[in-house]
């Protein structure tokens, strides 16, 4: 018997197989990397960066078109950008690791990560005259200093900054905010790193920057503002040549031990009697130099006690109360010879004595 499928049936039908094949294009089609944070219902809010959307490490060069709209302003030598997915909590989200790069030696490696909005600038507009903020989730090694998240300004003439330093190796949240002059025709948000050493790294998460009112009518108090930096410079110092170590000081007059006196036995057995107005020492004991395996051992001992003393001056005479111990000699062990066996060995021992 031939079954007959009513037409609602087959329009229904239809209907969710299209609904479902459109939503596999959609998902197919959105771009890698989702934003890590959407700009709120008045439009004054924006990630950094919006996405990211390259191969999972990038150069400096290739920064700006993978984390848009992020770049490297500045830098001296290269750095390694990887994205790390977020892993376990999914509120954690993604984040952003940053290395520097061994063929550059450190101190002189310096970045400065930021997203720049000119006064040419209109989506969006540069933010002069207003306070913004600049918050972040980070962690970081990098003694001494850290890393800054910082938010720079330029009317023309003069740079000025308002940063925080982000030190801890455990995540933490960092905010800086500033108040734009009206007169700024440049303003740049993200973090400024100089690395000392191969083994300093970055990882941030969370960067937004956002747009508050106008510094008149927002009536921000001083406390809420981040202190502007005593010092900015325009551009980060390239790597100046090693410094000429000062000259050696001369060596101060070594000051006269007070006058000791140690308990020691006499040829009698008794205690020698303590000096008048000398006090009574604890002995300190002091381990012996080793003896030099060879000529050459003793003959560098030699040349380095004749330099220290031309550094640092003669050697500080030693207190009565200063002891070595006695050496103690290598035990030989020696065993009892067996008893003969028999005649042969017997005299074979007595011919050999």
């Amino acid at each position: 018997m031939t079954r007959h499928i009513a037409p609602v049936a087959w329009i229904s039908r239809l209907t969710v197989a299209g609904a479902v094949a459109l939503l596999i294009v959609l998902a197919l089609s959105a771009p890698v990397g989702a934003p890590s944070a959407p700009a709120d219902g008045a439009g004054n809010l924006f990630a950094l960066p919006s996405q990211w959307q390259g191969a999972p490490a990038v150069s400096v060069d290739e920064l700006g078109d993978a984390a848009p709209p992020l770049q490297a302003a500045e830098s001296v030598g290269d750095f390694r950008f990887s994205f790390v997915p977020a892993s376990g909590s999914a509120a954690a989200g993604d984040s952003i690791r940053i290395l520097p790069d061994a063929s550059v030696g450190a101190p002189g490696r310096a970045l400065r990560l930021v997203w720049p909005l000119t006064a040419t600038d209109t989506d969006p507009a540069l933010p002069a005259g207003t306070v913004v903020s600049l918050s972040a989730q980070a962690r970081a090694f990098s003694p001494p200093n850290g890393v800054a998240l910082i938010i720079r300004e330029f009317d023309g003439t003069t740079w000025r900054s308002s940063s925080v330093r982000m030190d801890a190796i455990q995540w933490r949240d960092y905010v800086v905010t500033r108040a734009i002059s009206p007169d700024a025709v440049e303003v740049q948000f993200g973090l400024e790193w100089q690395p000392a050493t191969d083994t300093d790294w970055v990882e941030f998460r969370a960067m937004q920057a956002t747009f508050g009112p106008d510094t008149e009518s927002a009536g921000t108090a001083a406390g809420d503002l981040s202190p502007t930096d005593t010092h900015t410079s325009a551009a980060i110092a390239a790597p100046t040549a090693t410094p000429t170590p000062p000259s050696t000081p001369t060596p101060m007059a070594t000051p006269t031990p007070p006058a000791v006196w140690t308990a020691l036995p006499s040829a009698g057995g008794q205690a020698n009697p303590a000096p008048a107005g000398a006090a009574e020492a604890e002995l300190i004991v002091v381990t012996l130099t080793p003896t030099p395996a060879d000529v050459f051992a003793a003959a560098t001992q030699a040349v380095m006690a004749t330099d220290w003393a031309r550094i640092l001056g003669t050697a500080t005479a030693t207190p009565p109360n200063m002891v070595t111990p006695t050496p103690t000699p290598t035990p030989f062990v020696v065993t009892n010879t067996p008893t003969p066996a028999n005649e042969a060995t017997a005299a074979y021992v007595a011919a050999y004595a």
